[in-house]
């Protein structure tokens, strides 16, 4: 072989090792940046999961206290919103067309998880007025009973007593 043949395979064999030798680095490189990927990319499917989590906590927590701001509205709640309650009650008499009296309020039950309000009522107005105002009785937005109703004519007029319990929340 000549010289120039030797030199040319010496040259070769040289680039050769530094060609493999960067390859080499490329790969062991390319490995490290995998592992670091992979290890940011379980971290972030962490994070996702965690504020998913988080989201649908807070999603059951709102529902819960919308369904427990609900279910405290069929009660009728304590202290002043009682007398509030009350007097709602003795605006829409005359809005209704019937003459109303509280004859009788009285809290039974008080402290526990079974308390109620009773009141019975004087009414007077027409037939018709007396029935709907009944009928609002029945369909307030609370958990109530109207227990007894008793009523009687006098001409175009009727009058009577509507004994009404409204369900308390303590």
């Amino acid at each position: 072989m000549s010289k120039s043949t030797i030199k040319m395979a010496i040259i070769a064999s040289v680039m050769l090792l530094i060609a493999g030798g960067v390859f080499g680095f490329m790969i062991r490189e390319v490995i490290t940046e995998a592992n670091e990927l992979s290890v940011q990319v379980e971290i972030l499917q962490e994070t996702q999961t965690k504020k998913a989590t988080f989201i649908q906590l807070e999603r059951i927590s709102d529902d819960t206290l919308d369904e427990r701001a609900k279910l405290a509205s069929y009660f009728l709640p304590t202290g002043s919103e009682r007398v509030k309650f009350l007097d709602a009650m003795t605006a829409l008499a005359p809005q209704v067309g019937i003459n109303l009296d509280f004859q009788q309020i009285q809290e039974r039950g008080a402290g526990t998880d079974d308390a109620w309000v009773d009141m019975t009522l004087a009414v007077s107005g027409s037939r018709n007025r007396v029935q709907n105002f009944v009928k609002i009785l029945e369909t307030l937005p609370y958990v109530t009973r109207v227990n007894n109703i008793s009523v009687s004519s006098n001409g175009g007029n009727w009058q009577g007593s509507i004994d009404v319990q409204i369900r308390v929340m303590n």
